[in-house]
């Protein structure tokens, strides 16, 4: 499956207003933890390993490869399959059949938890706001998913005269968590 989408972070008082302005249809408690290999083939190839629990929902292991990634807008490639639980190490010859790409076994590294808001806007633009918590951070995101061959236009406008920017570099949830842990590293 392709995951289209567009991203940005945004400010605490961004988000309060961007509450408002939606009547959001479903509000969603996610906790993804994160993964790494000990040879580093994860984070230089920008490939995602994620097991996410959302309270009410099956847990999921879900593999993220990039296909494009310019601004705030990003395609990645993603499989997803249940998991009972997230479990400390997940095979290596696992994430090899998946992205075809020789690896060793990977190995729960922390997690990120999200409060995520949902709007539907149509069949295929869902709007998320979400605040996410992880090592001593709280940060907020907007993220225009779809899922046809083009984002809603009048979405995107409504967002841009609301002062959301997708035309800036976004970072993602994993790539903010592995930041925040190399700057709490270097301190010792």
């Amino acid at each position: 499956m392709l995951e289209k989408e567009f991203k940005c972070t945004i400010s605490a008082l961004k988000y309060k207003e961007l509450i408002s302005e939606f009547d959001w249809d479903v509000t969603l408690v996610l906790k993804n933890h994160y993964y790494l290999d000990t040879e580093n083939v994860l984070l230089s190839n920008k490939i995602n390993v994620r097991v996410r629990e959302t309270i009410g929902q099956q847990t999921v292991l879900q593999v993220k490869t990039p296909v494009h990634n310019s601004s705030g807008y990003k395609v990645s490639k993603e499989h997803e399959e249940k998991i009972e639980n997230p479990p400390f190490v997940i095979s290596g010859k696992r994430i090899e059949k998946i992205t075809k790409i020789e690896i060793s076994d990977v190995y729960h590294f922390g997690f990120l938890e999200t409060k995520r808001m949902e709007f539907h806007f149509d069949k295929t633009n869902i709007l998320c706001l979400d605040k996410s918590t992880y090592l001593g951070v709280i940060d907020y995101e907007v993220e225009l998913e779809f899922s046809g061959e083009k984002v809603n236009k009048n979405l995107i406008k409504k967002l841009e005269s609301q002062g959301v920017d997708f035309d800036r570099k976004a970072h993602g949830k994993r790539s903010r968590f592995f930041k925040k842990v190399r700057d709490v590293l270097e301190k010792y």
